[in-house]
Parts: structure tokens; sequence; C-alpha cells
């Protein structure tokens, strides 16, 4: 809040407080009863400017959560359109982000050790190669999901085009999927077996 706002939020407490000392209680002004008024505006300016950040950050909070609520939805929509469209696409998308999740244990599980034994080479190297096979699957997926907001937006525009559109692309998709899947087998298998 601006230093002139509080000014103005003092002033109106201070003409408060000396309204109702003179006109509601009927006391006359005296040296206690300034003072009183003057503690009344600084407890009144500091209570309404708590009362604003206040509010602000709360409706800050409301406009996120809006936001994240309507993202959310979208993002509902577009993965309800695509296994209406392409069901075996959507479960390869979700088989990657069930992998994404183990994988996500996996860091964890690196991380929590490497700090209980933070000399050991081998710990970085294997947390480094994880994080690697992560930001991959995370991009494939990225990727998939892009296209198929493309496809989505195309069928919301025409339905047909969408169809048509969405089955030329599902395909490169599915195998782009697969390949994903297939690599990230591997490369947990790789990294899985150096550790033995």
């Amino acid at each position: 809040m601006s230093l002139i706002m509080k000014f103005v939020i003092f002033f109106l407490w201070f003409f408060i407080a000396s309204f109702l000392f003179r006109k509601v209680v009927k006391v006359k002004t005296s040296c206690g009863i300034t003072f009183a008024v003057l503690i009344i505006a600084i407890a009144g300016t500091i209570w309404t400017e708590k009362g604003i950040d206040w509010y602000q950050e709360w409706e800050a909070r409301q406009e996120k959560t809006a936001v994240e609520k309507h993202a959310r939805e979208i993002q509902q929509a577009v993965m309800s359109f695509l296994d209406n469209m392409n069901p075996q696409l959507n479960q390869k998308l979700i088989e990657i982000r069930v992998e994404i999740g183990a994988i996500e244990n996996k860091i964890q599980q690196l991380v929590e050790l490497k700090i209980d034994f933070p000399n050991h080479a081998i710990l970085e190297q294997k947390l480094n190669q994880w994080k690697i096979l992560r930001r991959q699957l995370n991009q494939v997926s990225q990727d998939i999901y892009q296209q198929v907001e493309q496809a989505y937006v195309a069928y919301r525009l025409d339905e047909i085009q969408g169809r048509d559109k969405l089955s030329v692309v599902s395909k490169t998709l599915l195998d782009e999927a697969n390949a994903a899947l297939t690599n990230a087998e591997i490369t947990k298998s790789t990294i899985e077996a150096e550790i033995k």
C-alpha cells in the first residue's frame, strides 16, 4: 500500500474515532482523548492495511486456482478426445506417464542415498542417467500431448477434418510412444544391470 493511501486511511480512522468520542460518547477533547484517538487511528490503519493485504492474497489465490482448474479441464478434454479417437495411443501415453512416475521414485531414492553417502561417485552417475531418461520420456510425453492438442483444436474447428487428421497423426505418435517406451525399458535395464 502506498504512503499516500496509508495517510488517507489514517486520517479516516482519526476522524471516525474523533467523531465517536465527540458526538456519540460526548467527551470533551483533552490530551488523553487525543492520544486515544491517535492510538485508534494507528491501530485502524494497521488493521486496514492487513485486511487489504489479506484480500489481495486471497484474490490472487482464487485467480490462480481458477486458472489451474481451467487448465485441468482443458487437459481432461484433450485426453478424453484422445481416448475416444485412439485408445491405443492414449494407453501408451498413460504407460509413459506411469514410467515417469516410477523413475521419479527411483530418483528420489537415489537422492536420499546420496545424502547419506555423499562420497560415492557412482550415485551421482546413476542419478544423472535416471534424470536423462526422465527428461527424454517427459519430452516424448509433451510432444505427443502437443500434437494431440493440435488435432483436438482442428477437430473442434471441423469435426471431419479432425478425425482425418488424428488418424494420420496418431500412427506416427503411436510409433513414437512405442519407441520411447522400448528405449526407456532398454535404458532402465542397462542402468539396473550396471549396479549388479
